[in-house]
């Protein structure tokens, strides 16, 4: 991909890192894969309406960044999110930590080892090895390509499909043909995509450390991390644990989908339980 299509689009003010000053609880919000915090915009404005401190964390290589993101690793992105949480937790109290995507799979990882107040996953993604990729994966390795083009077969005419391209690169005109093969010939290390299933088995793995207050929110369309992907994750969650399924796809943080409402009501909620305005009775009750 050239460096001119990753870039454009993605180094404006709204794909950078922010902090919304509120009051001493504090969220820190973590952006999906390969997002920015953009997408995490509305939810810090609905937080930061009712009083938080809202941080928006950029990962390491995403945003304006994105041309050394095959160099970065799991460790780089655990690591922002546990640094950030440490920077937080010095003035804040309570603290909730919010993740979307991939980034609902590092919160989940992070959290299990360095509890919180509380856990919002926004589709989280997770990973469970295929049985034959566990018996065969290291055998087939040296016959797979090294770079794969995950847009080779994007639909653009496809609602959800063109609304994560326009996510992702909003200033693109995704209705020009030039720049639609430019999408198409984007190549991706192969390796970039094992770090990022390496988060979501992680995620799996921590489920049973999650001693914390938990929201879950799912689109029933997704086929990122649909109910279906995300049900093993449910499973082995120990947690009070809410679970909501809405009507969206993988999109679930954007204001602009008609599901918003339903997703603004659970995470006012909830971060209201954790601030002390509601009894956790009020909030996990079934």
């Amino acid at each position: 991909m050239s460096h001119d299509l990753q870039l454009q689009g993605l180094s404006g003010p709204e794909h950078l890192p922010f902090l919304l000053e509120g009051e001493r609880p504090a969220a820190l919000l973590v952006h999906g894969f390969p997002g920015t915090p953009a997408e995490m915009r509305g939810l810090a404005d609905l937080l930061h309406g009712v009083g938080w401190t809202v941080q928006g964390l950029l990962l390491p290589g995403f945003g304006p960044e994105l041309p050394t993101l095959a160099g970065h690793r799991y460790e780089d992105w655990r690591a922002a999110v546990e640094d950030a949480l440490r920077k937080l937790r010095q003035d804040h109290a309570p603290l909730l930590l919010v993740g979307y995507s991939m980034g609902g799979a590092l919160a989940a990882a992070v959290a299990a080892c360095d509890p919180v107040d509380g856990l919002i996953l926004l589709a989280p993604f997770v990973w469970e090895d295929p049985l034959w990729q566990r018996w065969f994966g290291g055998l087939l390795r040296p016959f797979l390509p090294r770079y794969f083009r995950p847009f080779r077969w994007l639909d653009l005419s496809n609602p959800q499909a063109r609304r994560f391209a326009a996510n992702l690169l909003p200033q693109l005109d995704l209705d020009d043909p030039q720049v639609q093969e430019q999408l198409r010939q984007v190549e991706v290390p192969l390796t970039l995509f094992d770090q990022v299933r390496r988060a979501g088995r992680l995620a799996l793995q921590s489920a049973p450390l999650l001693h914390v207050p938990t929201l879950v929110v799912v689109g029933k369309s997704d086929e990122v991390a649909g109910p279906e992907r995300v049900r093993p994750l449910l499973k082995r969650i120990p947690s009070a644990l809410r679970y909501i399924e809405v009507d969206a796809g993988h999109d679930v943080t954007l204001p602009a989908n008609s599901h918003w409402p339903v997703l603004a009501a659970a995470v006012t909620e909830f971060a209201a339980t954790l601030s002390g305005l509601m009894s956790p009775h009020d909030h996990f009750s079934s």
